[in-house]
């Protein structure tokens, strides 16, 4: 342990540079990731008490070599697969199109030899630090360590502080153990592969190289082992259950690394060498994508549900039925709005979110929080795949209502003939119209198959999801839940081999670490952020979800219950007249009853059938219940974040992103089992 008397405080003001993107003009495609890799850093620090001292410039040696490898081996992607990623949105040291970044807590030892090497191969330098730069200064008890420390901390590109803890005993500065195992975490949050340094022993403490080596594997992460004592034999180790190694593979590590490289960095689909797949036309498809003006199907299930749902009696349902009403007649409701300024709108709303009058005095600016950084990296990207859900969500659902309301009409028209008493040829008018019903059917039916709207409304769907939360795991250092499937699930494809997955980690990369530091103010502002803007929003989505759905499936269920009746009603009626026709004391009964009563014996049940498709197409009865357990476990999460202190320097980060880690899984897990219900919707013909 150091003491603070031993050597006058050192203030280290240094003018980090701030990682956001100028400003850029909407696109008219969808945006493409840049392609940037992400290499972490763990290992030991000189201690001739613990471990003898290493040979130095061996390991620098090889930590160049593995350096290279790994820079070769983007090189080669960024070559041969331009197409996939944007350019960077600035130059890199080495005026490549990729990004190699190096993630290193600018620990003495290890840490400094890595991130040394790595700045002069080109690589930029991110840096978590356990403790305010100024803090950690006294880490350093070596002079040339805390100056190896002060100049790497002047190259970094981006430096997240956080508030670790240090108690004063006696005059003695004791750091709290648990903000180094913070800031490893911090490390691994932002890590595709991990270089370690390490004796192979065990850990020995929180925080250390053991730990965080065991923790990366428990990820699923990469670890190129550099052995402290022998470092010239170094390897790559991955865990079992992500890849199958071989025996022979362990001859060769460079090779693997190269591979493996390539595989991290490109989709599942583009790896294998193989034909086009389904995943690659849908990832070319969505980079495809333009601005959307409207559609005349666009509108049909949200007019439907809503009327369904109205509740006309009460003074507000008159005006918000009235609203809609007025929007179907102007066409408003086939129209679609820009996907970014929508999003840039509801941004400034998220970012500003206003309390009630009385919680006004719990108020933190949003000043505090990098707005421009967050919305520069992920605004964009999520403002389109949200769109473009939104609009093929509508186009599926309202196509697949249209044709279960056309098979009822489709019945109507074969019957109407009848009911009217028309024979001969009289009756070739209402068979045309009976085929055109049918050809329609069909035509939206193939047209939905083979432009896959269900597919996109899904695959879309699950990449806005996955980015709303990216974008609030970025105010903590990023990461995100890892995605795991049950077995039982496996024919359903595993998610992390998606494009969409792809996509989404290659927008994370790039993102990086936010260049702050995490005071009480930060802090504060984060717990607000997510409890309201994140948290909040979804509690009263799912709140007005499970009441919107439950209500238009009991009302389709009674609907279909009603015409039940009404058809046996009409049975009743139909039976009667066949024995009252020939009697002449009912010969005031129209002859062509009897025919209108077998119209709606057939008409009635094909509509009930139709509202029943329409109940168990959607979902709704299930989306219902699933919204309203979400709502639940979001109101608990709620008050979890509500109870994170956030006062400086004491480890509250750690409890606050426990409690976003518990929100994010939560949600994760919704999407997921969403996505499995989904799935088993396909548009079919209404038969």
């Amino acid at each position: 342990m150091n003491n603070p008397t031993s050597q006058p405080p050192v203030v280290l003001d240094i003018a980090v540079p701030v990682n956001a993107h100028p400003a850029k003009e909407d696109l008219q495609k969808p945006p493409r990731a840049p392609l940037v890799l992400r290499v972490g850093v763990t290992g030991h620090r000189l201690d001739p008490d613990k471990r003898p001292n290493p040979n130095i410039p061996v390991i620098r040696q090889v930590i160049a070599e593995v350096l290279g490898i790994i820079q070769d081996a983007v090189k080669g992607v960024a070559d041969i697969n331009t197409h996939m990623f944007s350019p960077p949105s600035a130059k890199t040291p080495t005026g490549e199109h990729y990004h190699l970044r190096i993630i290193s807590s600018l620990a003495a030892g290890a840490d400094h030899w890595v991130a040394e090497e790595a700045i002069n191969l080109g690589y930029e330098l991110q840096s978590p630090l356990p403790f305010e730069c100024n803090e950690y200064l006294q880490d350093f008890t070596n002079p040339a360590d805390a100056e190896n420390y002060f100049e790497l901390l002047c190259q970094a590109e981006a430096v997240l502080e956080l508030d670790g803890k240090v108690d004063i005993e006696s005059g003695i500065r004791r750091p709290d153990s648990r903000s180094y195992e913070a800031v490893g975490r911090a490390v691994l949050n932002q890590s595709d592969l991990l270089i370690a340094v390490w004796d192979g022993q065990p850990a020995r403490g929180r925080g250390g190289a053991g730990q965080v080596i065991n923790e990366a594997f428990e990820r699923g992460i990469p670890v190129i082992w550099i052995h402290w004592n022998t470092p010239q034999d170094w390897h790559l180790q991955t865990p079992m259950w992500r890849f199958l190694e071989n025996p022979q593979d362990a001859k060769n590590d460079s090779v693997r690394l190269t591979e493996l490289v390539r595989e991290l960095l490109l989709p599942s689909d583009s790896t294998n060498g193989s034909c086009e797949s389904l995943q690659d036309s849908l990832r070319a498809e969505y980079f495809q994508e333009t601005q959307k003006r409207g559609n005349l199907l666009l509108g049909w299930w949200t007019f439907f549900r809503n009327s369904i749902c109205w509740q006309i009696w009460t003074k507000k349902g008159f005006l918000t039925a009235k609203k809609e009403f007025l929007a179907a007649i102007t066409l408003k409701i086939f129209c679609v709005k820009n996907f970014v300024a929508t999003e840039r709108n509801k941004s400034d709303d998220d970012w500003k979110k206003k309390k009630s009058q009385e919680n006004a005095d719990m108020l933190h600016s949003p000043k505090e929080l990098p707005r421009d950084w967050v919305d520069n990296n992920y605004l964009e990207h999520y403002a389109w795949a949200n769109g473009l859900s939104m609009y093929y969500g509508n186009l599926y659902r309202s196509t697949f209502l249209v044709n279960y309301l056309l098979g009822a009409v489709a019945v109507f028209l074969a019957l109407v003939s009848i009911a009217q008493g028309i024979t001969g040829k009289g009756q070739a008018w209402w068979i045309i119209a009976e085929l055109i019903v049918i050809l329609i059917i069909i035509i939206l039916t193939q047209s939905g198959r083979k432009r896959r709207w269900h597919q996109r409304f899904i695959d879309y769907r699950t990449l806005a999801e996955r980015l709303r939360l990216a974008r609030c795991l970025s105010l903590l250092g990023g990461g995100s839940p890892q995605i795991a499937y049950a077995g039982h699930l496996a024919s359903y494809g595993n998610p992390a081999s998606t494009w969409m997955h792809w996509h989404y980690r290659a927008i994370e990369r790039a993102a990086g670490l936010p260049n702050v530091k995490i005071g009480s103010q930060y802090l504060a502002s984060c717990q607000e952020f997510w409890r309201e803007s994140l948290v909040e929003d979804q509690r009263a989505y799912h709140k007005s979800n499970s009441g919107k759905f439950r209500k238009f499936d009991r009302r389709l269920h009674y609907a279909g219950d009603g015409l039940f009746v009404l058809t046996l009603i009409a049975c009743s009626i139909h039976f009667g007249h066949l024995w009252l026709e020939d009697n002449p004391k009912f010969d005031w009964i129209p002859h062509h009853l009897s025919g209108w009563m077998t119209l709606l014996c057939a008409f009635l049940p094909a509509l009930g059938a139709a509202f029943a498709a329409i109940r168990s197409q959607c979902e709704a009865l299930r989306l219902a219940q699933r919204s309203q357990a979400m709502e639940e476990e979001l109101k608990e999460l709620q008050f979890d974040l509500a109870k994170v202190a956030t006062a400086e320097n004491k480890l509250n980060s750690v409890q606050l992103r426990a409690c976003a880690d518990q929100v994010s899984e939560l949600m994760t897990r919704e999407l997921l089992d969403w996505r499995v219900v989904f799935q088993d919707r396909p548009l079919a013909l209404p038969v």
